[in-house]
């Protein structure tokens, strides 16, 4: 499962990714990288269906990763830190692909980093949100 690359990730946030896959991959059966959730950006209704598609890859959500495996269905954020913004993108995240895919509840949220905010992983694990730091023993 490790790749040179994954989709709109940054070479810090592979990085991270990397380390988590190399200690917990057996932990995940398949992954999709690059999911889109949201809403696009409106586009007037006579748009040609290219101006459409334009709106929804650039104006959608991006879920670095959603994995299924031996915790269900995970919606994963990478970062190289876990802080607040981590926090806030975790659940709005987890929350969309909820809403959009009603079908896959329930999502566990998840954030991936080399270390967090000790108030992140406290107040995420109080949302439901679990907070992985691949450079500690979770």
């Amino acid at each position: 499962m490790v790749m040179a690359k994954y989709p709109h990730m940054l070479y810090l946030d592979r990085m991270v990714w990397t380390q988590y896959l190399e200690r917990f991959a057996a932990e995940l059966k398949r992954v999709w990288y690059d999911v889109l959730v949201g809403s696009p950006i409106e586009t007037a209704a006579d748009a040609s269906p290219a101006d459409v598609r334009l709106a929804r890859g650039t104006g959608c959500k991006r879920i670095d990763v959603v994995g299924y495996g031996r915790r269900g269905l995970v919606c994963v954020e990478v970062k190289p830190y876990g802080n607040h913004a981590a926090l806030g993108q975790g659940l709005l995240y987890r929350d969309l692909l909820m809403r959009d895919y009603p079908e896959l509840s329930p999502v566990l949220g998840m954030i991936v980093c080399r270390t967090a905010d000790p108030d992140v992983v406290t107040l995420g694990s109080s949302f439901g949100l679990v907070v992985v730091e691949v450079e500690r023993s979770n």
